[in-house]
């Protein structure tokens, strides 16, 4: 039987974010299903305009949800009973504008949306573009560490590391934001004044479990 050692490498670090994502979500409601659909064409375009004074160009506003659901709410039918009525639909149209980390163009954006008349609801995020190179570093380093650890052990253990015969990382969050975040009430203080801050650095990590031979 072959005797292993396993070990589990670390990696954490923190990489100051490089883009700017501006999520929004328009809101259309109505008893008939085409005017819901009707007055969300409307927002968009609204919305579009907006964009467009912000300095983007059209297919710069990319959706990233469009939902239409039946509302229903409960009434009273008498002193104990209720029925469930159907009151008209709902349509939620989720969308996002992408670009780099530029204040100036976050502040133009703001005032932009919040004198837009489609009633927008939007949140700011500061993350990192190239999130695939990010985790490449840390799965390096980790593997890297779990090595460290290993030989040490190994000579602490008086013994030797042969072949490695497995290796697996956990699972690593596409999530990779900075804490720093905006909610619409405060975008909306903000819009007429400069945006002098620095959104805090992004913190991931990885973990790896790596398996070697031993003689």
């Amino acid at each position: 039987m072959n005797r292993t050692i396993k070990v589990k490498g670390m990696a954490r670090a923190k990489f100051p974010p490089d883009s700017i994502t501006v999520a929004l979500t328009l809101e259309a409601a109505d008893r008939d299903y085409q005017k819901t659909l009707d007055i969300a064409a409307e927002k968009l375009v609204k919305l579009q305009k907006a964009a467009a004074a912000a300095g983007f160009e059209k297919k710069e506003l990319k959706t990233s949800s469009f939902n239409v659901t039946d509302e229903y709410e409960y009434v009273q039918t008498g002193t104990n009973g209720n029925k469930r009525e159907f009151v008209g639909y709902k349509c939620r149209h989720g969308l996002r504008l992408e670009f780099g980390m530029d204040m100036e163009r976050l502040g133009k954006t703001l005032a932009a949306l919040s004198e837009c008349e489609a009633d927008s609801e939007f949140h700011i995020t500061f993350g990192v573009k190239d999130i695939d190179s990010l985790k490449n570093q840390l799965l390096a380093q980790a593997v890297r560490d779990a090595a460290e650890k290993a030989e040490i052990l190994a000579k602490a253990a008086g013994v030797k590391l042969k072949e490695m015969t497995a290796i697996s990382c956990g699972d690593i969050n596409d999530n990779i934001v900075s804490p720093t975040t905006f909610n619409q009430p405060v975008a909306a203080a903000l819009r007429s004044v400069p945006l002098d801050m620095t959104a805090e650095d992004v913190d991931a990590d990885v973990e790896v479990c790596v398996e070697w031979e031993i003689e």
